[in-house]
């Protein structure tokens, strides 16, 4: 049954899951996954890539750009912890191919999408940046993970309009992520990172933010995005697995992540009383459960990272350690920095430490300077006031749950890869204008749209939420 939102937009009927992709998802991911849980890291990942690739190849023979692109989007989570056995460009690879198909197929698209100066501009500094990194470098995985973060948001844009196909990569995100979970449970101190056979693979945030995102997925308007509105049993319990499975990740900045997001929902939502009382049973269900659970289990994940007391020194922490040594950078550039490419060795000058600046803000800061900052602050206020009115316009709110995680994230991680990718997806979902049609009076519609830039849609037509 078609509905309306509180500024009476009408958010369409009910939607269905493409139950053929879940299946193929939970094929590449499920398999890959039973074989890391003995140790056979190999085999994993060519397990997972064989399938998956055979998934992908079947799809682009039938011609289906959309469910490439949701196949791909719902195995991120195993694309990134799995890249280096096929190889570690793997995952920029495969969203290239992905976006140039669907390119191909629906040229409309391609229009409609970088019809946004925002999105072109965004698309020219990704591609500038890697290539004055490489020509400073000589190495051309400098910042090659910036196209992915463009790609991955380029993904979920592209997939905002049909939303059963957005839907169906979210639900995939949950089976992939969950997968993961279960396979790393017997690893290591933090869920999503394991050492096996003397390597170290994944990192509890890239673990840490798909299920954040299916937390907040499974919490906001019902769980309508993920097409289980009116479905409280399933909802419930995908909202309290993930809820488990964040805590034992012990990523603080995914915890950083749902809290803004949860305040983001009480502070807007107009239901917030509903939502309040969903909250306290998830709260009272996780409490049933720290009372049940092994307390070598709380002690091991939870208590431990919140009684850490020598994560804040930056003899022993290497974030921190960047953060106190960053104002002594960049005075030494604070104009354009020390040029793409170069956070590295700058972080190995002044810290000692041959890693990335571990923070957006303080990456771009020290390779471009205060010149880059600024481009980055007005990208991002762009997405979140146009999240803000989008939320205002239609009520939904993953757009701005989307900015406001990417840029809570990005004060922890760098945030250029594909899990970061997926939130700031979600904030240039609110770019995604062309089917939201009212069924209130014209004076209200050009009002609403104004505040978009968009033109009046027409009034009573087909609903938001096709699947076509």
């Amino acid at each position: 049954m078609a509905g309306t939102t509180p500024n009476g937009l009408l958010f369409g009927r009910s939607l269905s899951p493409h139950r053929s992709l879940l299946r193929q998802i939970a094929a590449a991911s499920v398999p890959s996954m039973a074989l890391l849980g003995p140790q056979l890291l190999t085999q994993a990942g060519l397990c997972f890539f064989l399938v998956f690739l055979a998934i992908l190849t079947y799809r682009l023979l039938q011609r289906d750009h959309k469910g490439m692109m949701c196949l791909t989007i719902g195995c991120m989570p195993l694309l990134m912890l799995l890249r280096n056995s096929l190889s570690y460009s793997s995952v920029e690879i495969v969203l290239a191919l992905c976006v140039v198909c669907w390119f191909i197929q629906e040229p409309a698209d391609l229009r409609r999408v970088f019809n946004s100066t925002l999105i072109v501009l965004f698309s020219v500094f990704v591609v500038v940046y890697w290539l004055l990194s490489f020509a400073r470098t000589g190495d051309y995985s400098s910042n090659l993970r910036s196209f992915e973060l463009l790609l991955t948001a380029l993904g979920i844009r592209l997939l905002g309009r049909y939303r059963s196909y957005l839907g169906t990569a979210f639900i995939g995100i949950a089976i992939s992520a969950f997968a993961m979970g279960l396979a790393f449970a017997r690893y290591g101190d933090r869920l999503g990172t394991a050492h096996i056979d003397g390597e170290k693979m994944g990192n509890p945030i890239s673990f840490g933010i798909p299920i954040a995102l299916v937390f907040l997925l499974s919490l906001a308007e019902g769980g309508r995005w993920l097409m289980l509105q009116g479905k409280t049993v399933p909802r419930m319990a995908l909202n309290i697995g993930a809820g488990i499975l964040l805590l034992l990740s012990t990523s603080r900045g995914s915890w950083a992540a749902v809290s803004c997001g949860l305040m983001v929902l009480l502070v807007g939502q107009r239901n917030r009383g509903r939502l309040i009382q969903y909250l306290a049973i998830i709260a009272l269900v996780l409490t049933l459960w720290f009372n049940f659970v092994d307390s070598a289990i709380l002690d091991k994940y939870i208590f431990k990272t919140f009684e850490d007391h020598g994560y804040w020194s930056a003899e022993t922490n290497a974030r921190v350690a960047q953060w106190t040594a960053f104002p002594r950078a960049f005075a030494d550039s604070p104009v354009w920095g020390f040029g793409p490419g170069m956070g590295k060795a700058v972080s190995i000058q002044y810290c000692g430490l041959s890693l990335i600046w571990h923070a957006l803000y303080l990456h771009v800061a020290i390779e471009c300077g205060s010149i880059g900052i600024g481009l980055l602050a007005a990208f991002l206020l762009t997405i979140l006031v146009r999240s803000i009115q989008y939320a205002r316009m239609t009520g939904e709110f993953i757009p701005l749950l989307g900015i406001v995680s990417f840029m809570v994230v990005g004060s922890s991680i760098p945030a250029i890869d594909g899990a970061s990718g997926l939130f700031l997806g979600c904030g240039l979902l609110s770019f995604e204008t062309s089917r939201l049609f009212v069924t209130r009076s014209h004076a209200i519609v050009d009002a609403n749209c104004a505040m978009l830039g968009t033109s009046a849609p027409p009034l009573r037509s087909e609903l938001l939420g096709s699947s076509t």
